[in-house]
């Protein structure tokens, strides 16, 4: 989600077994934000081409919205 507000780009490698990370990695490229590939498929030059290929979708976030809400979390520690 960071990656999202950051307006970053990258190719999602879910750990093997960890059902959280695959079904998010999944949802994520299934609404164009990142693309994955599983961990024993991965291959530099294909995980290179679809980054290149791939239709990333923005969101536009309010400029700031990270900082106030990381110094409202810290403010309450």
């Amino acid at each position: 989600m960071d990656l999202i507000s950051l307006k970053k780009k990258a190719l999602l490698v879910p750990t093997p077994g960890q059902t959280e990370q695959e079904y998010l990695a999944r949802h994520l490229q299934a609404n164009s934000f990142f693309p994955f590939m599983k961990q024993r498929e991965f291959d530099i030059n294909e995980a290179v081409s679809i980054l290149e290929n791939f239709p990333f979708k923005s969101i536009d976030t309010p400029v700031g919205l990270l900082d106030s809400v990381l110094e409202e979390m810290t403010a309450s520690i």
